[in-house]
């Protein structure tokens, strides 16, 4: 085994650590148990790094941990490709960059769609109303409603939408950006695989 097998071995088995903190601090009162105070010690400064990058922070959401576990796997596969060739190129690097820069943006796209569909389903069953009863339901509007008109505005010509047809509208355009985005991804990743 070459030392970048055991070098993309290890950037694997950090990935999983940190996987697995980012799962346990999402549980209620897991923050006092004894091994998520060691995988913080951990896993903490390396996730703690990428807060500063607030374009990661999207309508209340923090996509930053999703940043940080990209970039691992992107390491693990540059030291597992180093390792089965002789030599590698600028333009792999260049592809690899930008096929981890696309995971993470495709991540968020899916995430918003799903958050989008989960809010339509609602009011397909509650009816039109934007506020609710749940605070959880009024906490997600909160945070959506922004971006639901951000994406909707410019198919609504000056008028304005109900909130089922903006929504019905943001997830066409962000299902559209997420297809449109993976193809030409996908194509400049295979021109720069040639370089």
């Amino acid at each position: 085994m070459s030392i970048f097998n055991f070098l993309a071995a290890a950037v694997n088995l950090y990935t999983i650590l940190c996987l697995i903190h980012i799962l346990l601090t999402w549980i209620p009162g897991m923050a006092y148990n004894r091994i998520v105070y060691y995988l913080s010690k951990i896993c903490s400064p390396y996730l703690n790094f990428f807060k500063r990058f607030r374009i990661f922070i999207i309508a209340g959401f923090d996509f930053t941990p999703a940043l940080g576990l990209c970039i691992l796997g992107a390491l693990s596969s540059v030291l597992s490709g180093i390792s089965q060739m002789k030599f590698f190129s600028i333009g792999f690097l260049l592809a690899l960059f930008i096929s981890t820069l696309w995971a993470v943006i495709s991540s968020i796209l899916i995430f918003l769609i799903i958050m989008l569909v989960i809010r339509l389903i609602i009011v397909f069953v509650k009816g039109e109303s934007v506020r609710s009863d749940s605070p959880v339901l009024n906490q997600l509007d909160f945070q959506i409603s922004k971006l639901i008109y951000i994406f909707s505005r410019p198919f609504s010509f000056g008028k304005t939408l109900r909130y089922r047809t903006a929504l019905i509208t943001a997830i066409a355009v962000l299902i559209f950006l997420n297809i449109a985005g993976g193809i030409i991804f996908s194509l400049l990743t295979g021109i720069l695989m040639t370089i």
